[in-house]
């Protein structure tokens, strides 16, 4: 599965589809986070790739009517993480 990136959205950054297991993930901008939505067919995900809102499509459709799960940031799209503060040697 590889991940198509949406343009021109301010609530979903990617999309992927797994027709084997009927498996489609989003990534949303806010936070990066990623919900796999379960027993989504051919048909609707070709309607979730030619709707005007991605998000509302997503949250029309998908969550309102399927099973989901959120899964977290996804390391496709890593979340910049801060660099550690420097620390200083123990004395003794």
């Amino acid at each position: 599965m590889q991940w198509i990136p949406v343009y021109g959205s301010s609530n979903v950054e990617a999309v992927r589809y797994d027709p084997a297991t009927r498996e489609c993930q989003v990534k949303f901008v806010k936070g990066g986070d990623i919900y796999t939505y379960f027993s989504i067919s051919e048909e609707e995900w070709q309607a979730l790739l030619n709707s005007g809102s991605k998000g509302r499509y997503v949250q029309i459709v998908f969550r309102r009517e399927k099973q989901y799960r959120k899964e977290g940031p996804s390391p496709m799209f890593p979340v910049p993480q801060p660099e550690p503060e420097p620390t200083e040697p123990e004395e003794g």
